[in-house]
């Protein structure tokens, strides 16, 4: 991704507010490079492809961070819109844990407002998660992100949630397996489809599907 994407001297509006790359860098990416910009669509769309999965007329809430991987991710897509004639729309979850959060939802937005995408975004206790339920903050975080999304996807009749997860985050996702203890099983860490998480309970008619489009692709 690194290769696909980079950071250019770019202005956006941000609360009527002119931001450039010198005030802002994390939150700017342009395409530089046709041929590898090219190649990266590619395996996304021959990812999406290989799902087997009928996307036509199909919503997608796309939950993005407002970094480098969502945002290639959500690019990607967009160009991708005519050739599998989905319905996107872009989902931020305010995890309540950051000051940056309100930095990075003000991008998100108006990322989606240059593509005249439907955006929302939700803030969610994590904290508060965390002690009730004695769980990781990580996993709090989780647990109410994917809350949130699948709350999101009912809403709005979708039954498609993408992440932006890479093949990067599928070694963490499996060396964090291997240190909770989880044998043999957790080798075989995320996959490209997958459903909701059981443990989560948030989708009860199992009807809401978990894609990551860009897990085969590294950093």
């Amino acid at each position: 991704l690194g290769d696909v994407y980079k950071r250019q001297e770019q202005a956006i509006t941000l609360n009527g507010k002119q931001i450039t790359e010198s005030e802002m860098l994390k939150y700017f990416v342009l395409v530089y490079n046709p041929q590898l910009v090219k190649e990266f669509e590619q395996k996304i769309e021959d990812t999406l492809i290989n799902t087997g999965i009928d996307f036509k007329d199909a919503i997608l809430v796309l939950g993005i961070s407002g970094g480098p991987d969502s945002t290639a991710l959500l690019v990607s897509l967009m160009k991708l819109q005519k050739t599998f004639s989905f319905v996107l729309k872009v989902a931020y979850i305010d995890h309540g844990l950051r000051e940056e959060a309100k930095n990075e939802e003000d991008f998100v937005r108006a990322l989606s407002d240059k593509f005249n995408l439907a955006f929302e975004s939700v803030k969610v206790d994590t904290l508060e998660y965390q002690k009730k339920h004695k769980l990781s903050q990580e996993e709090s975080a989780r647990h109410l992100r994917y809350k949130a999304l699948s709350e999101m996807s009912k809403k709005l009749n979708s039954h498609h949630i993408l992440v932006g997860h890479t093949r990067d985050d599928q070694l963490e996702t499996i060396l964090m397996n291997l240190m909770r203890g989880t044998g043999l099983e957790g080798l075989t860490g995320m996959n490209i489809v997958a459903k909701l998480p059981p443990l989560l309970n948030f989708d009860t008619e199992n009807e809401i599907s978990i894609i990551r489009p860009m897990l085969d692709i590294s950093k």
